[in-house]
């Protein structure tokens, strides 16, 4: 009897086989971990998460600015430095490209002040008490010298010195829908600076400068929460830098 072995498997065979069943199976573990990372939240769980009641939670913060996020086109604008007014300048221009491309924008568009971008909120008074012209080395739009009031709001025909324009002002945004956020963690720090320049308890002044706020502008509790809580509501994102 001869010793054909052409039917049996080759070493290399067997081994072949072997691998290609490890990739299969690591495919297979891959694809149920794709899946499970990219299930939605509520799905995660076996067990739902007890539906908040009426009155349940503290009535800190207005969060009514989520339901303005309502139109067919959505973007929040992050932005974290003064810059210029840059974040004022590229919802504006985000505003006069989807004008120009559609017609009628529908857009719902949520800019968020954080970090060092606050001062642009406050109101022209707390721009003088803190000094924000000369710390920031920022012209008053109608003189060209060191401003003594907020320089993104009120402008007026012959402010050659503006740097956002007519168009794109914070209070010109805000009367056409925008909605302005500020961090209430950057906000606090501006109270500390106002409350050791002018020798005042830290309560006064946080009330004082929160008081400053330009009419209109929501403070969340930060300005990471308030980006994020905005793309819940479906907006795109845009980091303004």
């Amino acid at each position: 009897m001869s010793n054909d072995s052409s039917n049996e498997p080759s070493a290399a065979n067997t081994g072949r086989r072997d691998a290609l069943k490890q990739l299969a199976g690591s495919a297979v573990a891959l694809a149920a971990l794709g899946t499970a990372a990219c299930a939605p939240a509520q799905t995660a769980s076996a067990t739902p998460a007890p539906a908040r009641q009426p009155g349940s939670a503290p009535a800190t913060w207005d969060m009514s600015w989520l339901d303005r996020i309502n139109k067919q086109r959505r973007m929040v604008f992050d932005t974290n430095e003064v810059s210029g007014g840059a974040g004022l300048s590229f919802v504006a221009t985000y505003l006069a490209g989807a004008t120009q491309a559609y017609g009628d924008p529908d857009a719902s568009t949520v800019l968020v002040h954080r970090h060092a971008s606050v001062p642009i909120v406050l109101n022209d008074d707390m721009w003088k008490r803190l000094g924000l012209g000369e710390t920031l080395k920022l012209k008053d739009p109608t003189t060209g010298e060191t401003t003594q009031r907020n320089p993104f709001i009120g402008y007026k025909k012959g402010d050659v010195h503006s740097m956002v324009g007519a168009e794109s002002g914070l209070d010109v945004l805000m009367a056409k829908g925008t909605i302005i956020v500020a961090c209430n963690i950057a906000l606090t720090a501006r109270a500390y600076s106002l409350s050791q320049k002018e020798k005042t308890p830290i309560e006064q002044a946080k009330k004082e400068l929160f008081a400053s706020l330009i009419p209109g502008v929501f403070v969340a509790p930060n300005g990471v929460f308030g980006v994020c809580a905005a793309q819940e509501r479906g907006c795109g994102y845009i980091a303004v830098r």
